[in-house]
């Protein structure tokens, strides 16, 4: 009878859903006839038929399990069928509540062919962990601001050729993408990177949300570009990591990080592979890496370009490079290290040595190419070199004299908290200030001396760089008349 059963399909009664969801055809619809309650891991009901509906029936579905999911639907990696539809409905008169960790997950078992989602009639959504719908590979749900408050934690909204759609990855939702252009709907916590398929070209705005990734694996990044031949913008908010930050770790693939923060506790706030050429990471319109456990950003990239326009980077040590190119302008930039230096234990990867811009020429690593310096305030601790450049050897592990004469190096500008080496600034610079006021960064530089005579105070410092008879450690003494004689 059917007061017995728990479900059915057409005429056809069921004494469970699972054995009901098994026999299950396409075009066919399951409906409840009972509330289900259960605890497991996996699913409550699970659905592997492709272009099938589940009707609730205003019926309950709760999955007690703290990892568990309420209603999954999903298709194998065999399906090759078009435009597949998962259903879900609720024809009852009351409503019906879907209660999990998550309460709804759809997934194509093949990225080629996507899963298109209808959800209808009075249904409520009760999650434990604030995603109350996950969407796997290719699942895309139809966009409406009851279903981006729906899917609760994240969640990828861009417009494609068929409409507005939500998917669960910045991946796919790239992939799908008509104009490449992603929005983030909501705060996101959990355990997937942003990442972004080979070839392909896009900008995610966080549109002032936190992306939040829970790994605490010193090998992942909350940003993972192992693509080639791909761009990535992200722009408006913040990335948060327990690893790493920004990594680009294969061929001619780059990053544009605009008026965004990222927080990562891991070594690394941003690295690249030294194997890897063609890379590059741009940190533009004040955008922030902290990165307090590690190095700011490790560039060792062979002919890319790490560019820092009016940004800022905090870590043990700021930013080192040991290949490639390195631009930094804007008067609003700022890089910060906080470090002591460390003792280099290993023949490869960073070297912790605690200056605010470490420039490093390796032996095994590629070429640097050039190194420009045009404004920002640049700050270490006072046992370490505001920027310090020099030679490796990763066989002994000992430093050696950095070999300036091809002009690798360019500092035309900024401010200090050490003594710049004289051979690292621009042929233009003919002035050293030092200023004697309480600043962290006292050490700013001039093409003539009338320029430091300006910007000195009482008791600042002048040392003329041309003059080769003056040792820049003598101080020399200047009045500067305030118009108060």
């Amino acid at each position: 009878e059917e007061s017995d059963a728990a479900a059915k399909i057409g005429d056809t009664l069921y004494s469970s859903t699972t054995v009901a969801a098994k026999a299950l055809t396409e075009e066919q619809t399951l409906v409840l006839l009972k509330d289900v309650t259960v605890n497991t891991s996996s699913a409550a009901i699970t659905i592997s038929v492709p272009n099938t509906k589940l009707d609730l029936n205003g019926h309950n579905v709760t999955n007690t399990h703290e990892q568990g999911t309420g209603i999954l639907m999903k298709t194998t990696y065999g399906n090759t069928k078009e435009d597949v539809v998962a259903n879900v409905q609720n024809s009852g008169s009351k409503q019906s509540t879907v209660k999990a960790a998550i309460p709804l997950s759809f997934s194509s078992g093949n990225s080629q062919y996507a899963m298109n989602i209808n959800m209808s009639g009075d249904i409520a959504l009760e999650s434990s962990t604030g995603q109350n719908i996950k969407l796997g590979t290719a699942a895309q749900l139809v966009y409406s601001e009851s279903a981006a408050a729906a899917v609760g934690n994240g969640g990828f909204k861009t417009t494609t050729a068929g409409g507005e759609y939500i998917y669960g990855s910045l991946a796919n939702a790239i992939s799908a993408s008509s104009d490449g252009y992603v929005e983030l709907l909501n705060d996101y916590s959990g355990f997937d990177p942003l990442k972004i398929a080979d070839g392909k070209t896009g900008t995610l705005d966080l549109q002032g949300h936190t992306y939040q990734f829970n790994s605490s694996n010193d090998n992942d990044a909350v940003v993972d570009i192992i693509s080639t031949n791909s761009n990535l913008t992200i722009q408006n908010g913040s990335l948060v990591s327990l690893s790493n930050g920004v990594s680009i770790l294969q061929n001619n693939s780059s990053v544009t990080l605009d008026n965004v923060k990222v927080t990562a506790n891991g070594t690394f706030g941003a690295v690249t592979n030294g194997t890897q050429v063609g890379n590059n990471l741009t940190l533009k319109n004040n955008s922030f890496i902290s990165a307090p456990n590690g190095i700011g950003v490790y560039w060792p990239s062979g002919n890319g370009v790490l560019t820092i326009d009016n940004s800022q980077i905090t870590g043990h040590t700021g930013v080192q490079v040991c290949g490639g190119s390195l631009d930094i302008k804007g008067a609003n930039t700022s890089i910060t290290a906080t470090g002591t230096p460390q003792e280099k234990t290993e023949n490869d990867g960073p070297i912790m040595d605690g200056a605010a811009v470490s420039i490093i020429k390796r032996d095994g690593y590629e070429d640097l190419r050039k190194i420009t310096v045009q404004d920002g305030s640049f700050s270490s601790a006072d046992s370490s070199e505001a920027v310090k450049a020099y030679s490796f050897n990763n066989t002994d592990r000992e430093e050696g004299k950095f070999d300036n004469s091809a002009s690798i190096v360019t500092i035309s500008g900024g401010n200090y908290s050490s003594s710049v080496d004289k051979d690292l600034l621009d042929k233009s610079i003919t002035t050293e200030l030092y200023s004697a006021q309480e600043s962290k960064v006292p050490y700013s530089y001039f093409t003539s001396s009338e320029e430091a005579q300006n910007a000195a105070k009482p008791g600042d410092i002048i040392v003329d760089l041309t003059d080769e008879n003056i040792n820049p450690s003598v101080d020399i003494e200047i009045t500067v008349n305030d118009g108060t004689g």
